[in-house]
């Protein structure tokens, strides 16, 4: 049975468990968990010490609640994410906090203990504290209630003393104007864009344009430092079948992620479709309803629904006689999936229906009410899930039974697996930020790579591919690479560049044709390009549609109405603004708002305070030689 540490990650991703763990290892460590230790040490505060161990521990956690909170979105928000430095951030923050509440003498009661365990939801049972359920729920993590309890404790210690530092945070009228006019005051603008990819067949690739092109930007294609490695490499995926899996390690792991298993509400209807502009006039509103009315009284005369749609509706969903499916609350436009939901199965609307897209004549064909997958329903895949990640811990601990025997600058991959099937693999040369394919992804790779040093081998590292031994084979210094290696690479360069420089002619063709006095409604005619608009946006954003620097929104908000902007270059594409609305400062609106804002501004402020007290503290600690930070690349 997984009944160590490994199977019990899950559970503690839980927003209940994880600002206590976190405390707990800040103060205490993780020897509580009997798991292996490192001499290494990550920080220092004041008699703390954090461990390189303590700061993959702390890592796993955050990753694993980041994976839990952006599920499919993880793997391209966490590219963006140094996991390593924001576990260390954490574990000396709490750290300097513990040290901080012994100095400033905060306390906290048993009753306040108490009081906080009773309402944590998971130690309940029927809406009530039961002991049963607490000792059970802490005794799959191996935690007594005295070690939980302390740790409790040492949370809501933590907690009174970041309000006692951040308790000296005024906030003054004027901030709360300025936060409430970069929020709440907004312009639309309308817009030509002039798309790159539309002038790429205006290009000629003349190879002297070409060449004279990459001699004019060689540091676009400079190659940076490269290294190769000898490599060994663990495959959890080769591990994971062997792996067995026990039925009350499924149960525990279903318990904890019920709410992930929920198959919600669910309407299913089909649709006819009149499409309508948002700022289309009266008239054509009104006409495109009465072809909907007219619909929905030949369906009441007899004519079938799915013909109608196929024949006339301007939904997609039409050559599917207008039936979409399935679909949950929040997926439809609001005043569509009202409709929708309030219809007995079968019914049809009455009237027709307003939506953003136009007039709707629906009908609801289906409906499943709020629903559980079972245990015997996911059972095989939460068994995969575990054995995946078994399986990478398995490999991690072949990779460190390996690593335990190097000798540092002596030892070779190729004698550590002497007289075994493993075998040494050698990557071709490449950027340390550009790992080869088969090495995969690790958000600190980077770091580990550029700090080997030569015939060094690196700590075993999990990749998305695997888990790894890394040794120093070769360096090469940084290079221009000469034309004829790049001339494919330049010559698409070349072209979005021309392209790019064509759009810009073009909409600076426009730009004179409005300011020799023509409008803007006549520019899009004489030129036969579509006028587009933003929609309301606030300052602090970046433009719709388009995006944008901070620099080119703040040049659009200092536009008058109606005053064209230079031609302004995004993302390789050429565009003209006008300011076609403004929404100006509100007194009314900003006092309704005020005290949600006051407490938001507040709220920021005293984090700032927080931090910089903290960033203080360092400097004292570190002052009396009480606090250090040591290098995090030895991480994996």
């Amino acid at each position: 049975m997984l009944n160590t540490f490994r199977t019990k990650i899950k559970f503690w991703s839980h927003l209940f468990l994880w600002p206590v763990i976190i405390s707990f290892i800040a103060f205490y460590g993780w020897s509580f968990l009997d798991r292996p230790t490192r001499s290494n040490t990550a920080a220092t505060v004041g008699e703390v010490s954090i461990s390189l161990q303590d700061v993959v521990e702390a890592r796993r956690r955050l990753t694993q609640y980041y994976r839990d909170m952006y599920k499919d979105n993880f793997e391209r928000i966490a590219a963006n994410m140094d996991f390593n430095e924001m576990a260390l951030d954490q574990l000396v923050n709490q750290a300097l906090l513990n040290d901080a509440a012994e100095t400033l003498g905060v306390k906290i009661s048993k009753q306040e203990v108490q009081d906080n365990i009773r309402s944590i939801p998971a130690f309940q049972s029927n809406g009530s504290f039961s002991m049963a359920t607490y000792s059970r729920t802490l005794s799959r993590v191996n935690m007594t209630p005295v070690e939980y309890e302390a740790a409790v404790a040492q949370d809501l210690k933590v907690q009174r003393t970041r309000q006692l530092i951040g308790a000296s945070a005024p906030v003054t009228d004027f901030e709360l104007k300025e936060q409430y006019i970069e929020q709440n005051v907004k312009i639309a603008c309308d817009y030509f864009i002039f798309r790159m990819p539309d002038f790429k067949d205006e290009v000629i690739d003349a190879p002297e344009e070409i060449e004279k092109y990459y001699s004019d930007h060689q540091e676009e294609f400079r190659v940076g430092d490269q290294i190769m490695l000898d490599y060994i490499k663990f495959d959890p995926a080769a591990m994971e079948k062997s792996i067995e899996i026990d039925d009350a390690d499924v149960e525990d792991y279903y318990d904890q992620h019920f709410d992930e298993y929920e198959e919600p509400e669910k309407v299913k209807a089909r649709h006819i479709l009149f499409k309508v502009d948002p700022d289309a006039d009266e008239s054509v509103v009104e006409s495109t309803r009465l072809k909907a009315v007219d619909v929905i009284a030949r369906i009441k005369n007899g004519e079938d629904f799915a013909k109608l749609a196929e024949e006339l509706s301007d939904c997609p969903s039409a050559k599917q006689g207008g039936d979409l499916g399935f679909f949950t609350q929040g997926q439809m436009d609001r005043s569509f999936e009202q409709a929708a939901w309030d219809l007995e199965i079968d019914g049809m609307t009455e009237e027709p229906v307003r939506s953003q897209f136009g007039w709707h004549v629906i009908q609801k064909t289906g409906y499943e009410k709020q629903n559980w997958k079972t245990l015997d329903q996911v059972k095989a895949q939460i068994v995969q899930k575990l054995q995946s990640e078994e399986a990478k811990i398995q490999a991690m601990e072949e990779a460190q039974k390996l690593f335990d025997r190097v000798e540092p600058l002596i030892t070779r991959l190729p004698e550590l697996v002497e007289n075994t099937d493993i075998k040494v693999e050698t990557t071709e040369f490449f950027e340390s930020a550009m790992p080869p394919r088969q090495i995969g992804f690790a958000q600190s790779l980077k770091d580990i790579l550029v700090n080997l040093e030569e015939t060094e081998i690196s700590i075993p590292v999990e990749t998305s591919t695997g888990v790894y031994l890394f040794q120093l084979k070769a360096t090469r210094e940084s290079f221009i690479p000469p034309f004829e290696d790049v001339k494919d690479s330049a010559a698409m360069k070349y072209r979005n560049w021309a392209a790019t420089k064509k759009a810009e002619m073009k909409a600076a063709s426009v730009k004179e044709y409005i300011d020799s006095g023509k409008t803007w409604a006549e520019a899009a005619e004489h030129f036969a390009i579509t006028s587009e608009n933003t929609g309301l946006f606030a300052r602090g954003a970046n433009v719709p549609k388009i995006g944008g620097s901070e620099e080119i929104v703040d040049e659009l908000f200092g536009l008058e109405t109606g005053i064209v902007s230079r031609v302004i270059t995004i993302r390789s594409n050429a565009v003209l603004f006008r300011v076609s609305e403004k929404q100006e400062f509100s007194q009314e609106a900003y006092e309704k708002e005020l005290p949600k804002l006051r407490q938001q501004v507040l709220n920021n402020r005293q984090n700032q305070v927080v931090s910089s007290w903290l960033d203080q503290y360092k400097k004292q600690l570190a002052q009396s030689g009480k606090f250090s930070i040591n290098s995090l690349s030895e991480l994996d």
